[in-house]
């Protein structure tokens, strides 16, 4: 398993820099399992009554039961609080994640780069998970360190230092759920390595009494039957006409494949498996790219049933990225709901409601209403392919 690979995927621009910086070693040392097949558990799960209405976490708790800011604040040796709860939404990845029953929890600091919190707790906790935990982190070796708590779990710390930066990762197996954990810190007085190991073992044990006191699993939630399934990424040809068309852009290549075939290294990656996400893009073979001409990219990611969050989205529109402002409602052909954004620079982003579904556009190269125009175009073939 590498820390770099797994744990920083989406994360902050200054957590993977500190990573590649410095070489990482293991936390709280114990003896080494034997082999894998005998220390691997068989995923546990219970039978659920009825289909939930809405999406839920699978682990019947909250973030503020898992950790509460204090606690929170003493893993890392610096203030923080719960940024994002069991019911927030940072983009389309989270909506997908929550079809699958993950839940997710961020506790931050007072800054920020890019996207992520300086000082920050990342956790994921996916059901039914015993496979995906076997070939996310049991079978790869990066050299994290086997803890004694739960079915199986470990953790790996990066030295800190002499700014108090660190970053850690950590993971347990406990009936059925994979809890994946990502610690940074930027700029703490006193944090050491010692310390560091420390406080990841104080955070596996909490987790671990946790997930064994939550009891009973909340019931499951299924897709809508009449929701699309996104399957117009699975044609490269004809999606690439159609981008192509849509954007006005007839120099764009064949579109790359779905981000997610390289296997579930993440507790997240793996849910965004489960759930049916899609994920294609394209550039344009022009190389650079030249402000107000319609050249760049477009890429395009779907969640088939996922339309059950636009009504949240609507309300509270995420910040999918630095970049952008807040999306807002669009007028879109068509008639899809839809919201979007675009910069100065004409970098746009459109998350709309399509067929039951949730889709993410991004593109570059456009100004908002020219992309909606686009937009539309695209929703329309997605709907079509089904």
């Amino acid at each position: 398993m590498s820390l770099s690979s797994k744990s920083f995927l989406g994360l902050p621009v200054l957590a993977v820099a500190v990573a590649v910086a410095l070489v990482l070693v293991g936390c709280v040392p114990q003896p080494t399992p034997a082999t894998s097949d005998a220390a691997t558990p068989t995923a546990t799960s219970s039978p659920t009554p009825a289909a939930a209405a809405l999406p839920t976490p699978t682990l019947p708790v909250t973030c503020a039961d898992v950790l509460t800011d204090q606690a929170a604040s003493d893993i890392l040796q610096t203030p923080v609080q719960l940024t994002v709860d069991e019911a927030g939404i940072r983009g389309i990845d989270t909506i997908a994640d929550r079809q699958a029953g993950l839940l997710t929890c961020v506790w931050g600091g007072e800054s920020k780069t890019d996207n992520g919190w300086d000082d920050t707790i990342d956790l994921d906790v996916l059901p039914n998970a015993a496979a995906d935990y076997d070939a996310g982190v049991w079978k790869v070796d990066d050299g994290a360190t086997p803890y004694t708590v739960g079915d199986l779990s470990e953790c790996l710390c990066s030295p800190v230092d002499a700014n108090g930066q660190s970053v850690c990762a950590a993971n347990l197996l406990l009936d059925g759920y994979w809890a994946h954990a990502y610690t940074q810190t930027s700029f703490t007085d006193g944090r050491t390595l010692a310390s560091a190991e420390a406080s990841m073992a104080t955070l596996l044990d909490s987790l671990a009494a946790t997930i064994t006191a939550a009891g009973a699993p909340n019931t499951a939630w299924s897709r809508p039957g009449d929701a699309i399934a996104g399957t117009f990424c699975a044609d490269p040809g004809a999606s690439t006409g159609v981008i192509r068309d849509a954007f006005a852009t007839p120099d764009l290549a064949a579109p790359v494949a779905d981000e997610s075939s390289t296997g579930p290294q993440t507790a997240a990656q793996a849910a965004e498996g489960r759930s049916g996400e899609t994920r294609c893009a394209w550039s344009t073979a022009q190389a650079g790219y030249v402000e107000n001409d319609r050249t760049g990219s477009v890429y395009l990611q779907i969640v088939p049933g996922g339309a059950w969050a636009f009504p949240s989205l609507l309300a509270t529109p995420p910040a999918v990225s630095y970049m952008l402002s807040a999306l807002t409602p669009v007028t879109v052909p068509g008639g899809y709901p839809a919201i979007a954004a675009c910069n100065d620079a004409n970098e746009c982003y459109a998350m709309l409601s399509v067929g039951g579904s949730l889709l993410g556009i991004g593109g570059d190269g456009q100004p908002l209403e020219a992309f909606a125009t686009s937009v539309g175009a695209v929703a329309d073939a997605v709907l079509a392919a089904g």
